[in-house]
């Protein structure tokens, strides 16, 4: 008797045992997401503040399931709290509950937010901006600042989670000016399309209201505890957008560049996929905003998500048509059936395509029609701007517009000879990694550099679509280069011939394109041949001759290639 009470003592201590251990998840994860807001007055209200709700966190939620399960959790293990669920006190609960009380030391958490982001007055004086960042909320107010996660205060929740591998991924931001800059200066400004959104809301505090605030002050420590990993959408001084794709869906611009990079990629660590989304963002996205990551050294190295990627689990992003560029009419002042003429000009050139403004486009043609003359200006999807000479009939509006259409449709076939999948990598740069934007007058200078051994291709196509070919050029006339070294244009050799290069005008949106192969093209079969001058160029139908025959050879299947592209613009002073 005694030794089955013993027995059943051991049996029911086992099961609690179980139950107990099993409370604990080695994998769980907590995504907020917000794109329809309490509190929010419509575009239309009176209030002072401009507004608007956000159309991506559907989106932007789902890939970030796609990329858990991709790295090995499973679906019991993410907990989701979208629109109305993303209350500050669900969102606080569930920090709480899920992630800090349901997780031990050991165990991998992933905190993920998408949507608005705010800043205001330092609250604690911990700030050396004197400015605290904010989420917001579902429940959220702008009027009075009720409802709000203050930076202190998600930083205290994070230092809750010492022991466990902690990472923070916000896709949201903290100011709400839409420019391109360089070295902090404003260049430009980016015009409002129906293709983005700001992740940015104004907000105002009640007087004498303190948002709620940790319990133990932060004062000398940083927002983000030190053993956290934290991905952030943009600078604190910088817009994050929401983007519309051409499945006709928004999405968190970080967020698809971080699905993007997460598609392919076998076993990055945390730095490799900092680098790749921010040259996602910026050359492939064209935003304007630069991702951040915090963490250690020690945890840089280390690879993402503690785990290698399942190739069964498939992560679903947008795919486009590259045989078109979609033009979209938003032009005042003009008839019916000037609109229609319009139109049919456009769509007799063969590689434009007419669609409504609320659909995706990659041009906008936006501005009015004045005592018969038209004032236009021609928006990419960001919103950046080619005034167009003034015109004084729809034939001429169509033949100034043509050429910068054709520019677009370039730069879309170049964008085509992408693999996303190479056995080894090629980067190109432009004077500085880590800027995109330069004034007239600046030196440029070019470099490249390949994990392999290589046969290099490097093509800058300027701001009239016309192809110059940095290398080979006449100084290299053999394209080959090794494995792990630097190729920089112009190089010694040509520097001791007083060759200098500058961003010439005029001012406007370049790309630069490197494909690096592991075998030789022939060259002459691309249009690269004399070398007379020190960059060969190509115009006209030379440009489409190059692309497609570079697309044969890359396609056939015989060689190992790879691709990088970078997108630069060049400002007046």
């Amino acid at each position: 008797m005694k030794r089955i009470f013993t027995l059943t003592l051991f049996f029911i201590f086992s099961l609690l045992f179980i139950s107990t251990t099993n409370l604990y998840a080695s994998k769980r994860a907590l995504l907020v997401g917000i794109s329809d807001y309490l509190n929010f007055p419509s575009e239309n209200s009176s209030s002072k503040h401009k507004i608007r709700d956000l159309k991506g966190a559907p989106n932007d939620i789902r890939l970030m399931k796609q990329i858990l399960q991709k790295y090995g959790f499973s679906k019991k293990d993410i907990k989701v709290l979208f629109n109305s669920q993303a209350t500050m006190q669900n969102i606080s609960y569930e920090f709480r509950k899920w992630l800090i009380k349901g997780t031990k030391p050991g165990d991998l958490v992933v905190f993920y937010f998408t949507g608005h982001g705010s800043q205001i007055p330092d609250q604690n004086g911990d700030e050396t901006d004197g400015k605290d960042e904010v989420l917001l909320p579902y429940n959220a107010d702008p009027e009075t600042g009720y409802n709000i996660i203050v930076d202190d205060l998600l930083g205290s929740w994070l230092r809750q989670l010492k022991g466990r591998e902690v990472v923070a991924i916000i896709d949201s931001c903290y100011s709400g000016g839409a420019i391109r800059g360089i070295r902090g200066n404003p260049v430009s400004e980016l015009y409002q399309t129906p293709a983005w959104l700001p992740k940015y809301v104004p907000l105002n505090l009640r007087k004498g209201y303190i948002p709620p605030q940790p319990e133990q002050p932060l004062i000398a420590k940083p927002d983000i505890p030190e053993d956290v990993v934290f991905f952030g959408a943009s600078r604190e001084n910088q817009v994050a957008y929401e983007i519309k794709e051409p499945n006709g869906l928004f999405y968190g611009g970080f967020t698809l560049a971080l699905a993007t990079v997460l598609t392919h990629e076998k076993n990055p660590t945390y730095q490799d996929v900092y680098k790749q989304v921010t040259e996602k963002v910026w050359d492939e996205l064209n935003l304007p905003q630069k991702p951040v990551l915090i963490a250690s050294k020690e945890i840089l190295r280390t690879t993402f998500l503690k785990s290698a990627p399942s190739s069964a689990q498939n992560i679903s992003l947008p795919q486009r048509d590259y045989h078109h560029v979609l033009v979209a009419l938003s032009v005042q002042g003009i008839s019916d059936k000037e609109t229609e003429l319009l139109k049919k000009q456009l769509s007799d050139l063969p590689f434009v395509k007419i669609v409504s403004k609320d659909s995706f486009f990659d041009r906008l043609i936006t501005g009015k029609k004045d005592s018969g003359v038209f004032h236009i200006k021609l928006l990419n999807r960001i919103g950046d701007a080619e005034k167009i000479e003034p015109a004084s009939n729809i034939q001429e509006l169509v033949t100034r517009i043509k050429k910068h259409l054709e520019y677009a449709y370039i730069v879309m076939q170049l964008a085509k000879l992408h693999n996303p999948n190479p056995s080894f990598k090629v980067q190109a740069w432009v004077s500085d990694k880590n800027r995109r934007d330069f004034y007239l007058g600046e030196e440029v200078k070019f470099g490249v550099r390949s994990e392999k051994d290589a046969y290099i291709l490097l093509v800058n196509i300027d701001s009239k679509g016309n192809f110059h070919i940095i290398f080979p050029n006449k100084y290299h006339q053999k394209n080959f280069i090794r494995a792990n070294t630097t190729l920089m244009i112009p190089d010694k050799t040509m520097r001791q011939k007083e060759f200098k290069l500058v961003f010439g005008p005029p001012e406007g949106e370049e790309i630069v394109k490197v494909i690096a192969t592991d075998q030789p093209l022939d060259l002459k079969e691309l249009g690269i041949t004399g070398f007379n001058q020190t960059f060969i160029s190509l115009k006209g139908k030379a440009r489409a001759i190059f692309v497609q025959r570079v697309e044969q050879n890359l396609t056939s299947g015989k060689i190992s290639w790879s691709d990088d592209t970078v997108i630069i613009r060049s400002h007046k002073k």
